[in-house]
């Protein structure tokens, strides 16, 4: 999905699932369920941390525009 021609991946995790990413990106971070929102080119990196958890996907998606409009 591109918002404002920017590549962002949006997704739900299980709670856990973004820890091993958060170990390795040297973040203090638990995760838990819900829907993220990370800004992501294909085939590469997220360039973001992981945004969230949001209860539903469109509140994720929501978050992601207003994050990319520098509201977030």
């Amino acid at each position: 999905m591109a918002l404002l021609d920017v590549p962002v991946e949006i997704f739900r995790a299980k709670s856990g699932d973004l820890d091993e990413w958060a170990d390795e990106s040297g973040l203090d971070t638990p995760t838990h369920a819900g829907w993220y929102f990370w800004v992501c080119h294909p085939g590469c990196l997220p360039d973001t941390p992981p945004d969230g958890p949001f209860g539903s996907k469109d509140a994720a998606e929501q978050e992601a525009v207003l994050f990319l409009m520098g509201n977030h």
